[in-house]
């Protein structure tokens, strides 16, 4: 039995040590011991008394309001007896109860508990009259520090209020249950609290207390005190003031229950911590904290800790280290916000970055900022995902799911009942099985094993409805959605989705977006919706529609009906009978999956036997895709693709356009009618191939092809050969180095990427260089050359050709023939050859050179330099600070905008001039030979044609009457225009000739003008015919158009505005 210490040295047992108030020290020494300090200041026990004579108890200062363990309310002054009883007797006390006030008497350790005897006490109350008010032998009470009520069926617990007008003495009687008198020995401690009775007041003192060894309970209560529970799992209870709690060696607890509001408590901080409602604690080597009866924020530490809410709604947060966390009676809170790593729950399990904690008696969870794992209870839970993508399932009852930041999951998974859940919705929402909950920040549902009702939002879903017969709506976003087994139906709703379904006979629509479904088991109905999509059937029989878009159909195994709808559709129809209905654009029947040979002719509307593949029926289907093994396609009427993959192939391509691809394999490529086209364009390594060639070839080291009715070739992206024959063919070089070669029909070659050279060969040919740097030679016939990109050389050769640069810095030979050059952009060079050539300038820097014949050279935007050559030459300088030099022959030099070089060469020339835009230098002027002509558009003070009148040239340096509009000054060389005639002031420059130049009014003719004063001298050169072609993209399909009228008299001409292409 506990021994029972007052202000004593303690034993090596059980001690309860009981400190009185004021300083105390006190030392447990060995044993579980009790020590409360600060409790009460006792009255003298163990005297025998009787009724006559009572225990007087009102003395106020044995009466206090100090905090004490044994009672709920410590604002109720209260006072405490010690009774050691003499056999054969009773105890009696006295107290005075005021009108209306109430009393309150506890039996405390009566019954095998620290201290006290095995004793049922019977307590009775008396009025001063000795009338029996108030009695009671049974307390049926839970001791605990706090707490009111008695430990034990044998101890006591009685209150009673004096409901008369005025102050009463009333007497307590304490005997035993039976005799009503005890044997002698029993101890036991009754506290007594009376409403309003005077008191001392608290009292309290700064103790300092040590546990020893044991398990001991240490009670600081009032002042700053210092607890040390030294060894053994200790129990240390601060009280209010400034404590230092000490729990030493062991599994130490410090407890607030009895703290007159919420605490905040820290284990991480072993400094002083304000706990607001418990005063400023200092708290070393504390495992556990028990906290009080209102809303409390306990917060572990890197140890394993214990954290009992009790009361009140509270926080708890275990920090690192295996945790048991129990929230206690109220609204528990458990927060992992701090934990370094994601959480796993599991019932009440909690792993993860947080240690594995225990959890019970908790209602809300907040996760970390991870990717967390959370359940609730049966209860109703607030759970909060935070950062990360969560999985939170609330379980039964009413729930608020926050999901927070990240990709998080609302889960149902485990419920016995459906459940409908909508995403769209903001508030509460009845779920049917899961309770009406109230869910945020999610992305996807994971459903029940039963018939769920999932509804996603315009993000990206991953809606789950598991077993069951599940109606899935993903609504807007890029949706992922799981129907796995039951007959389901799935609407994947707007942007581009994918559904998973598995057994049972399902009903998937893609709505709008490109979406791919799974049919898997089951009989199952497939729609794709608007947009390419990705249609897969399974292994029964099932229905697929694509609808809109370009369509990847795939029926599996099974007798399948396969519906492409619009556009172009790819159609498996795999294993079993198969239906396959391309519907309206080009769709194309694929077996590249069949294990065996494949037999399919495009003219057969019925059910045709494919060999590997079983029966087939293909309608509106153009194109098909063999296997890997001996295929034998046969196209229709329509301009259809063959492509016999791997294996030894005969396509046969029938009438229309059609394109065969043989692949890998010795090949028979039979084009039929049409223009037909042997493409090579997946060949993995670059292919030699040639039209004329009709019996076996090598076309690379994987490939042998036999051609016959073949008129195009399509290379590969790598390096390749291609030559055509006498008929007209089309070659198309794809990427790669590739050598084109058209023979001798009208053929059109197109280089594409790479570095390619094209000879066109005989026939008029239209050569496209594409990409890159390329050589294109146009030989004989009429040609049409053209490039793209790069830096590209073009040929015209024989015949008359039209050259096109693009980018670049492009070189263009027009060789013989009367031919047609373009600069385009970039600094080009272009030649004329022989022949009467056109050549026209791009937007920079180019040089044309006319060469041979009669030459039409035009600048465009840069600063050209344009040589006319032999013959005579027509040169206009456009736009840019030209250079113009007519070389040999009589020249027309038109110098434009801009200021221009204008140099005539031999011969008689003719400059012209019709812009006020720019200074024109003419650097070789002859007045025997050249004149100058000016054009009465431009200088409109010139109304007649013909050569000038002697009166409108002045020579000098400005005008001196009213007719002198042109005014050359032969000191300097320079001409001027004065539409006024008036002095200097509205003359402009128009031309500088070589200073000392005898020019006269017989040297300058007036055209454009309405009528005409003269006619040119007999010596001046006649018209000059012209032709022009109107120089377009070079397309599949070109016309040449030409048709300029010849002009005469050669004065009268326009200028050359017309060459402008």
């Amino acid at each position: 039995m506990p021994t029972i210490l007052y202000r004593t040295t303690a034993t090596a047992g059980d001690d309860f040590l009981i400190q009185y108030t004021g300083s105390q020290v006190a030392d447990g020494l060995e044993g579980d011991d009790f020590i409360l300090a600060d409790s009460f200041t006792p009255f003298a026990t163990g005297t025998t008394n009787s009724s006559a004579s009572p225990q007087n108890t009102d003395n106020y200062l044995a009466w206090t309001t100090m905090e004490n363990p044994f009672f709920n309310d410590a604002a109720i002054p209260h006072t405490s007896l010690y009774i050691i009883a003499d056999a054969g007797q009773t105890h009696y006390s006295s107290v005075t109860i005021g009108a209306g006030q109430t009393i309150t008497v506890d039996i405390d350790f009566g019954s095998n508990q620290l201290i006290g005897t095995d004793t049922d006490v019977v307590v009775t109350i008396y009025n001063s009259s000795g009338t029996l008010v108030a009695s009671s032998d049974d307390g049926n009470g839970t001791f605990d520090l706090g707490d009111e009520g008695s430990n034990s069926g044998v101890d006591s617990f009685v209150t009673f209020t004096n409901e008369s007008a005025s102050e009463e003495v009333f007497t307590i009687r304490f005997s035993e249950y039976g005799d009503q008198i005890f044997e002698g020995g029993e101890t036991f401690v009754a506290n007594i609290s009376v409403t309003g009775h005077p008191s001392s007041g608290d009292g309290g003192g700064n103790d300092l207390l040590h546990g020893g060894l044991g398990n001991d309970t240490i009670a600081g209560q009032w002042g700053d005190d210092s607890l040390y529970g030294d060894d053994g799992n200790d129990v240390l209870i601060g009280g209010t003031g400034t404590d230092i709690l000490d729990g030493g060696e062991g599994e130490d607890r410090v407890s607030y229950a009895d703290a007159s509001s919420a605490v905040d408590v820290d284990l991480r901080i072993t400094s002083g911590q304000n706990t607001e409602g418990a005063g400023t604690d200092t708290l070393i080597a504390i495992e556990q904290v028990s906290g009080s009866a209102f809303g409390d924020r306990l917060v572990g530490n890197d140890s394993n800790n214990t954290l009992f809410g009790s009361g009140g709604d509270d926080v708890l947060i275990g920090g690192l280290g295996n945790d048991a966390l129990n929230g206690g009676y109220g609204i528990d809170t458990v927060d992992y916000r701090s934990a370094t790593a994601s959480i796993s729950m599991v019932g009440g399990n909690v792993t993860g970055g947080a240690g594995s904690d225990t959890l019970s008696s908790i209602e809300n969870i907040i996760g970390s900022n991870y990717n967390d794992t959370i359940e609730g209870t049966s209860t109703d839970n607030v759970l909060r995902g935070e950062d990360g993508s969560d999985t939170i399932r609330g379980g039964l009852g009413d729930d608020i799911l926050d999901g927070g930041e990240g990709n998080d999951t609302v889960s149902y998974a485990g419920l016995m009942d459906g459940v409908t859940v909508d995403l769209n919705r903001s508030g509460a929402q009845d779920t049917g099985g899961g309770g009406v909950d109230t869910l945020s920040d999610f992305e996807d549902i994971t459903g029940t094993f039963n018939n769920d009702t999932l509804i996603g939002d315009d993000q990206n879903n991953v809606l789950d409805g598991a077993i069951g017969d599940d109606q899935v709506l993903g609504g807007g976003g890029n949706d992922i959605i799981y129907a796995y087994l039951g007959n389901d139906f799935v609407d994947g709703g707007d942007q581009n989705d994918i559904v998973y379904a598995n057994d049972g006979s399902d009903v998937l629509l893609g709505g709008s977006g490109a979406d791919i479904l799974y049919g898997e088991a089951g009989t199952d109905t497939l729609f794709g919706g608007a947009d390419a999509d990705i249609i897969s059937g399974g292994i029964e029989n099932d229905t697929l529609y694509g609808d809109d878009g370009d369509d990847i159909l795939s029926g599996d195994a099974g007798a399948d009906r396969l519906y492409g709808g619009a556009d172009n559709d790819t159609l498996r129809g795999l294993a079993g009978t198969d239906t396959l209905d391309g519907g309206t654009g080009r769709d194309r029947a694929d077996y590249s999956a069949a294990t065996g040979d494949i037999y399919i002719d495009l003219s057969e509307t019925d059910y045709q036997y494919t060999f590997s593949d079983g029966y087939d029926r293909l309608t509106s289907i153009e194109d098909v895709q063999g296997s890997a093994y001996n295929d034998e396609l046969v196209g229709s009427s329509a301009n259809n693709e063959l492509n016999g993959g791997a294996g030894n192939d005969t396509l046969m391509g029938a009438a229309g356009d059609d394109v065969l691809v043989g692949g890998i394999g010795v090949n028979l490529l039979f084009g039929g009618d049409g223009r037909d086209t042997a493409s090579y364009a997946g060949a993995e390594v670059g292919v030699s191939v040639s039209l004329a060639i009709s019996e076996q070839q090598t076309v690379n080291i994987t490939t042998l092809d036999t051609l016959s009715g073949i008129e195009n070739l399509r290379g590969s992206s790598h390096d390749d050969a291609l030559i055509g024959d006498d008929a007209i063919n089309y070659l198309y070089g794809d990427t790669g180095a590739d050598s084109l070669s058209g023979g001798l029909g009208n053929d059109r070659l197109y280089g594409e990427a790479g570095i390619d050279t094209l000879n066109g060969g005989g026939g008029d040919d239209v050569l496209d260089g594409g990409f890159d740097n390329d050589t294109m030679n146009g030989g004989a016939g009429n040609d049409r050359i053209s490039d793209g990109r790069g830096n590209n050389t073009l040929n015209g050769g024989d015949g008359d050709d039209e050259l096109t640069a693009g980018g670049g810095e492009d070189l263009l030979n027009g060789d013989d023939g009367n031919d047609l050059a373009f600069g385009g952009n970039g600094i080009d060079t272009l030649n004329g050859g022989a022949g009467d050539d056109h050549l026209r300038a791009g937007n920079d820097d180019d040089t044309l050179n006319g060469q041979a014949d009669n030459d039409r050279l035009v600048a465009g935007n840069g600063n050209d330099g344009l040589h006319g050559g032999t013959g005579n030459d027509l040169l206009y300088g456009d736009a840019g600070n030209d250079t113009l030099n007519g070389s040999d022959g009589a020249d027309q030099l038109y110098g434009g905008e801009n200021s221009d070089t204008l140099t005539g060469g031999t011969g008689v020339d003719r400059f012209r001039l019709d812009s006020l835009i720019g200074r024109d230098t003419i650097t070789d002027f002859s007045v025997v030979d050249d004149f100058l002509m000016l054009d009465a558009a431009t200088f409109t003070a010139f109304t007649a044609n013909g050569t000038l009148n002697a009166s409108m040239l002045r020579l000098g340096g400005s005008a001196a009457d009213a007719n002198d509009y042109l005014i050359y000054d032969q000191a300097t060389g320079r001409i001027f225009y004065d539409a006024d005639a008036n002095g200097a002031g509205a003359q402009q420059l128009i031309a500088t000739v070589t200073v000392g130049t005898a020019l006269t009014s017989a040297d300058i003719v007036i055209y454009g003008a309405t009528a005409s004063t003269a006619m040119a001298p007999a010596s001046a050169p006649g018209p000059v015919a012209m032709e022009l072609p109107v120089i377009e993209p070079l397309n599949a399909r070109h016309e040449i158009t030409a048709a300029e009228p010849v002009r005469t008299p050669w004065f009268d001409q326009e200028p050359l505005d017309y060459l402008l292409l």
